[in-house]
């Protein structure tokens, strides 16, 4: 079984998440401004050369875009993923977490996270952002939102790979052919042509499962061996746990006050969170927002 640290293992080195359903990176463009907002508020306040810690960082998207406005800053960001792309202009170190970071006390102007801090440990977390962030310092945080549709979309899109490479038996019927061709020839069964029929008519709102066994129907044509489609689901799985940690991560009322809490009680002033919202009302993510005193 994967673990979820391995689920996230070589996920960012190359930024695969552009094409991913798992991330937020095909929003349309206004929605995209909608979340980079604080980012171009942050920019705007930050003093000249400021130091910038980005928690839970990803490719370094949010760094990228305070580089987009301001090329004095010195930007850093840290991910428990223990390996990330190579960016120019900013100092990316993988295998971090956010309840342990790697810094002195009151090191960084300001502290970022976008949909990150919350997959780790709340409120340690937001003891370590208040511990390195020196005093007038800002915190900027985005977390996903249990209401937003991302939420909604990849709890579809789980239940469609789910069902795809673990429980509509096309794995393991794959599997056995793969096995008896070892000593045996044989063509790929006629019945495996209806498997993405069968994925269509159960998820016609979703590509997930159809792509999942299209996929296997090819390797399974083109006479592949059994490790490579015990590699495929073992992809699939890859990404139904990266999507679990997702809705677990989403913050409720609850959660979001246990961040906004533990920020607080380690001596940061916080605004009253925000809803980001879309054009139609539909929460997309929680704006938390602040400074050390």
């Amino acid at each position: 079984m994967t673990r979820p640290r391995e689920a996230w293992s070589g996920f960012w080195e190359h930024e695969p998440a552009a094409n991913s359903g798992a991330t937020l990176a095909n929003l349309p463009r206004p929605l995209r401004d909608l979340l980079d907002a604080p980012w171009n508020d942050l920019a705007r306040r930050l003093p000249a050369k400021a130091k910038v810690l980005d928690l839970a960082t990803g490719g370094g998207a949010v760094l990228d875009h305070l580089r987009s406005k301001r090329r004095d800053l010195q930007l850093f960001g840290v991910d428990a993923a223990p390996t990330l792309p190579k960016k120019a202009g900013m100092n990316l170190k993988g295998g971090v977490y956010t309840h342990r970071l790697p810094f002195p006390d009151c090191r960084f102007q300001a502290v970022t996270s976008r949909f990150g801090v919350e997959y780790g440990d709340i409120e340690a977390g937001a003891a370590e952002a208040a511990r390195v962030l020196q005093h007038g310092g800002y915190i900027y945080m985005l977390v996903h939102h249990t209401g937003s549709k991302v939420l909604e979309h990849n709890r579809a899109r789980y239940a469609a790979l789910r069902w795809a490479a673990f429980e509509s038996g096309w794995v393991d019927k794959a599997l056995s052919i793969a096995h008896a061709r070892m000593s045996m020839a044989m063509p790929t069964p006629a019945a495996f042509g209806s498997a993405a029929v069968e994925a269509r008519a159960r998820f016609p709102q979703q590509t997930a499962a159809w792509e999942f066994l299209m996929g296997l129907n090819q390797l399974l044509s083109a006479g592949t061996t059994a490790p490579h489609i015990a590699a495929l689901q073992q992809q699939a799985e890859r990404e139904l746990i990266r999507l679990e940690t997702l809705f677990a991560a989403a913050c409720d009322d609850s959660r979001l006050s246990l961040l906004t809490g533990a920020l607080e009680k380690c001596g940061l002033k916080i605004d009253r969170p925000d809803s980001v919202d879309e054009p139609d009302g539909t929460a997309l993510a929680w704006l938390v927002k602040g400074r050390r005193s």
